[in-house]
């Protein structure tokens, strides 16, 4: 989760909407033997601003707090292509896709967009009247997303033709100063989430907003932000410089951290997901103050241990 403060003129946020053919050249550095060999870290473009990606066809799809555009990343290659234009006013913070919809959490712009994955165009954009639309996640025919600030989830449908749901929480959840973040789904019909402050996990049912704790036996993750859930493997992106591993009993009512990554070369992982058999981590740069000159990391995570 990062809270940038953007005070980058209009026309510095226009030379960083790079064209798709200047993209697909550059922004990779691969470490190891030339040749084939997958690259372990990928270089965004400069000032790009990333938050959170998502893992389709094999590829990266990752946004842009700047401008909201979102750019498809090839793991193979570190090839990068423009898939969603940017638009002035809008952010993209959690991103999802299913099928062909993108669905991105807009932040402090407090909307939910839809946009054709074909095509990169708007399908709607749901004003929530959020106060940090953060992580996102997809169930059926519904996308979630989290707010940060406001203690909610909210609820759209895919195909943009219903109204948006603001579901409040109840159960064991209790709200926090900074809340739910990250957010997958959890198998059952559920949720599983994060609350950022206080570093706790919560399953939820969407239909009618209950919250369950998970029990890690006294553990707790905080400032957890993007979560890889793989059967009862739970990875949690610390944005204090660490990749924990949670693992999770069958029902998802309890668990136990069994280990995490160091915290070199990680500045701020924000998320998680995996792409052609590899786990990558998205390594940020200051949360407060983005600069036109910060290179964010797409890293692979086997590579950091």
């Amino acid at each position: 989760m990062r809270f940038a403060r953007w005070s980058l003129p209009i026309a510095v946020c226009g030379l960083l909407a790079l064209a798709p053919s200047a993209l697909a050249h550059g922004g990779h550095h691969g470490h190891g033997h030339p040749g084939p060999q997958r690259p372990a870290s990928i270089d965004l473009p400069a000032g790009f601003s990333a938050e959170a990606f998502t893992a389709h066809g094999g590829s990266l799809y990752v946004g842009s707090q700047v401008d909201g555009r979102i750019l498809r990343v090839n793991v193979r290659t570190g090839a990068q292509r423009l898939v969603v234009p940017g638009r002035e006013g809008v952010h993209t913070n959690g991103i999802r896709i299913a099928g062909r919809t993108i669905v991105a959490a807009g932040g402090t712009t407090g909307k939910i967009s839809l946009y054709d994955k074909r095509t990169g165009q708007p399908i709607r954009d749901y004003d929530v009247q959020g106060g940090f639309v953060n992580g996102v996640a997809v169930l059926g025919r519904t996308a979630y997303a989290t707010d940060t600030l406001k203690h909610v989830i909210y609820a759209v449908p895919l195909d943009g033709r219903g109204d948006a749901r603001t579901i409040t929480l109840g159960g064991d959840f209790v709200p926090a100063d900074l809340d739910l973040d990250g957010i997958v789904p959890a198998g059952h019909g559920r949720l599983l989430t994060g609350q950022y402050g206080t570093g706790l996990l919560f399953t939820v049912d969407p239909r009618t907003g209950a919250a369950r704790r998970v029990d890690l036996g006294g553990a707790t993750l905080p400032k957890n932000d993007g979560l890889l859930l793989e059967g009862r493997t739970l990875r949690v992106a610390l944005s204090s410089g660490t990749v924990a591993t949670v693992k999770l009993d069958r029902g998802l009512t309890s668990g136990r951290v069994v280990g995490s990554t160091p915290a070199t070369p990680l500045r701020n992982p924000v998320d998680l997901a995996r792409a052609g058999g590899r786990v990558y981590v998205l390594n940020a740069n200051d949360p407060q103050y983005p600069m036109p000159t910060d290179v964010d990391q797409i890293l692979a995570l086997d590579r950091l241990r």
